[in-house]
Parts: structure tokens; sequence; C-alpha cells
């Protein structure tokens, strides 16, 4: 798993999902990267690269809601970029009840899915 603070837009962390499975200390690493970029700005944004055969476990799931939840003050948006239907459909209930935007883009559509994040006005 990469993660960075981009240089280009200040207020959006980007995170690759690679081949592994996510961990409690990938969480935690997401969460102390939120905590830096949040003493900046309250106004965070999300791009993530979910590659075909990531894996998360529950345990990894009920932590990033844990995260989601402390942090949802802050979130405005989350760009999913990935190659994947169930991620889609997943978003696509995700918008009904979180209090962020979240917009899924297909791999071919990553240069999209960076000017969305970085629009501020959308």
């Amino acid at each position: 798993m990469y993660i960075e603070i981009s240089k280009t837009h200040s207020n959006v962390i980007s995170i690759e999902l690679t081949n592994e499975k996510v961990t409690q200390e990938h969480i935690k690493k997401i969460d102390d990267t939120i905590a830096e970029l949040h003493k900046k700005t309250d106004n965070l944004h999300f791009i993530v690269l979910v590659t075909p055969h990531t894996k998360i476990s529950l345990d990894g799931i009920l932590e990033v809601l844990k995260m989601a939840i402390k942090d949802r003050k802050f979130i405005r948006k989350v760009a999913i970029v990935g190659d994947s239907q169930l991620l889609k459909v997943g978003i696509a209930m995700d918008n009904a009840v979180l209090p962020w935007q979240e917009k899924y883009f297909d791999i071919d559509n990553l240069n999209d899915a960076w000017q969305w994040v970085g629009n501020e006005e959308e």
C-alpha cells in the first residue's frame, strides 16, 4: 500500500491499494496521514486506487468505518478508481448515507478522478 499527500493538490491524500491484504497497520498509517494533513486544512479529499487483487478483511473494514466516523467532518470527496462493478454499486449506496461525496472512476479515467478531487467548486 502506498499513501502520500499530493504535492499538486495539498489537501488530497492519495492511497494505492496493491495486491496485498489491507491490515490494521495500513489503517493506522492512513489515520496518521489524515491527522498530519488535518493540521493544515479542514477540507480533506481522497483518491483511492484499488487494484483488482486487493483484499480487505472484516477487521480492516471496521477500522475504516471507525476512522471515517471520527474524521467525517473533514472529509469532502473520495474518488475510488478501480475495475470493479461491485465497487461502483457500493459507492452508489455509500452516497446515500455518507456525509461526503464519493465517486467511482474506471482505471482508464484516473486523470478525471484527479481533476474531480482537485476541483473545490464541485
